[in-house]
C-alpha cells in the first residue's frame, strides 16, 4: 500500500501549505482517534485540517478553487516524530564520501585510496562508514592514512557516528599530541599507543569534535548543508524532529531560529537541553 503524508504538508506550517481548500478523497486515512480510527477523506484550509470523515460530508466543502485530490485508495498518515537524530552531524557529513561499512580492511584502504584521489582539490577530506572492529582491538591508526595522504587532513567516521579515524595531518592542526587530555577520560578518549600518542583513533565526539572545529566547522556551512539534509525529513513524513545535541547547541538554536523566520524549517524541533 503506497502512503501519502499529508500532514508534512501542514504540520510543517506554512513551508508548503498555501491558504486555498485541498480535498483528499477515497482514502484510508488514519486518524490516530481510538473512537473513529478511520476516514476516507479530509479537507485542509490553509494550514488547518476543517474535516476528517466520509467523502459525502468532505464534498460540501468543494468549490470551484478547491483542489481535489483522489488517493485512490491510498493512505494517509499522521506526521511521524523522529525520536532521536543530530542534525549538525548529519548535515555536516551529508556529502562525504560514504564506505561501505562491512568493507574489511584492505577493501576500505583501497576505497580511501580512490576517495583520496577524487577529492584531490580539497583542502579537508572527509568520510565515514568504517567499521572499527575490523582492525582488532588497537583500532586504526593515522600510519595506515598517512601512507595515502599526508599533507592534507583526512577525517573519517565510523558508521554509527561514535568514533573518528583521522591522519596525522589532522592531529597536528587540532594540536592533539601526547600531552593532550582526554575529554573524558574512560568515556570520549583518544586511543594511544604504549607511549602514550594518539594513535589516529578519536572514541566518541568530544574527542573528535574539537579536530572537526580546527579543520574549518563554521555555523555558514552547516546552515547551507541543512537548507539540502532538511527537505529530506518531509521526504520520509517527518514533522517534528528530537535534536539529541551536539557541540553546536547554541549556533544551532540560532540557525533553527533563522531558517524558522525564512520560512525554510520544515519541522518542528524539540532539543536536548
Amino acid at each position: 500500500m503506497a502512503f501519502v503524508f499529508v500532514s508534512v504538508i501542514i504540520f510543517a506550517g506554512n513551508i508548503y501549505a498555501k491558504p486555498a481548500k485541498k480535498v483528499f478523497i477515497n482514502a484510508a486515512v488514519y486518524t490516530m482517534d481510538v473512537k473513529k480510527p478511520w476516514a476516507e477523506a479530509v479537507v485542509i484550509e490553509g494550514d488547518k485540517f476543517i474535516y476528517i470523515g466520509s467523502m459525502k460530508g468532505a464534498k460540501k466543502y468543494i468549490d470551484k478553487k478547491t483542489k481535489v485530490f483522489n488517493l485512490k485508495g491510498r493512505m494517509i498518515l499522521p506526521g511521524f516524530i523522529e525520536s532521536h537524530v543530530h542534525p549538525a552531524f548529519g548535515s555536516l557529513f551529508s556529502s562525504v564520501v560514504i564506505l561501505n561499512q562491512d568493507s574489511d580492511k584492505e577493501q576500505l584502504i583501497k576505497d580511501i585510496k580512490k576517495a583520496v584521489a577524487e577529492k584531490k582539490d580539497e583542502d579537508v577530506i572527509g568520510m565515514m562508514g568504517f567499521k572499527a572492529a575490523v582492525f582488532g582491538p588497537e583500532g586504526p591508526k593515522a600510519s595506515d592514512l598517512d601512507a595515502i595522504e599526508s599533507k592534507k587532513p583526512i577525517i573519517i567516521l565510523d558508521y554509527g557516528g561514535h568514533s573518528a579515524w583521522v591522519n596525522s595531518k589532522a592531529l597536528q592542526i587540532a594540536g592533539i599530541a601526547k600531552d593532550t587530555p582526554d575529554p573524558m577520560p574512560g568515556g570520549h578518549y583518544y586511543k594511544r599507543d604504549k607511549d602514550g600518542n594518539p594513535t589516529g583513533w578519536c572514541i566518541e565526539p568530544m574527542s573528535f569534535m574539537p579536530i572537526v572545529f580546527k579543520l574549518g566547522l563554521n555555523p555558514d556551512e552547516i546552515k547551507a548543508a541543512e537548507r539540502n539534509l532538511f527537505p529530506v525529513f518531509s521526504s520520509f513524513g517527518y514533522t517534528t524532529v528530537f535534536d539529541a545535541g551536539s557541540f553546536l547547541e547554541e549556533d544551532m538554536f540560532k540557525i533553527y531560529l533563522q531558517m524558522e523566520k525564512e520560512n525554510k524549517l520544515p519541522f518542528r524541533v524539540l532539543p536536548a537541553i
